[in-house]
């Protein structure tokens, strides 16, 4: 109970949240989750292109399409709101990986974005910031965290020596962002990755 009422944001109820990429890994979690803390979500479905400009599209121009379109009826409704972005590790100055170029680049658009939004929406009362989350267990990537010298890597190379959960590493905090208990926080990237991405952790011999 003391729990509940210093974490007022688990009890969402009657928020409306619009989950962009949530028919599948981190999206459909964080869609079951919010739904359990009684929020009404609404999903639409991913949109499938070729290479760059498929990555770009969906990853940058569509976030921002459902949020300029989310945020005019949060303007016009004069009750302000929380505009939360999913964004990546890659898209760090820190957290850059070989062949990932474009989803690399639309990551960090997306951080930029965030900002400038915070920036110009933040008369609204909209406020706007981005998670970047690390490694994480979705069904995208179950196979991957199944390896036991993945386990291994963690331990070797991650400060927290895990590489976490979805919940509660990603849900709280989702959690907090729409609860008004965050009510001044705003043009932020929260970094959610066990410390992984951090300068002078060691490289672990075996990748």
């Amino acid at each position: 109970m003391a729990i509940r009422q210093l974490e007022p944001w688990h009890n969402l109820e009657n928020k409306v949240v619009f989950v962009t990429g949530a028919s599948s890994g981190i999206g459909r979690d964080f869609c079951l989750d919010l739904a359990k803390a009684g929020c009404k979500v609404k999903s639409p479905l991913d949109l499938s292109e070729e290479e760059w400009n498929g990555i770009l599209k969906t990853n940058l121009t569509g976030s921002w399409l459902v949020s300029k379109y989310v945020c005019i009826l949060m303007r016009d409704g004069k009750q302000g709101g929380s505009v939360i972005n999913i964004s990546s590790i890659g898209g760090l100055e820190r957290g850059q990986l070989p062949g990932g170029l474009a989803y690399a680049a639309s990551k960090a658009a997306m951080n930029t974005m965030t900002k400038v939004m915070a920036l110009e929406l933040g008369k609204h009362k909209i406020r706007v910031n981005s998670i970047s989350p690390g490694l994480f267990e979705s069904e995208i990537t179950k196979g991957l965290m199944q390896k036991d010298w993945l386990t291994n890597v963690a331990l070797k190379t991650v400060p927290l020596r895990t590489f976490g959960t979805v919940d509660p590493a990603l849900t709280s905090l989702v959690r907090y962002l729409i609860h008004d208990s965050s009510e001044y926080i705003s043009g932020n990237i929260f970094i959610v990755d066990a410390g992984n991405t951090l300068p002078g952790v060691p490289v672990f011999s075996s990748l």
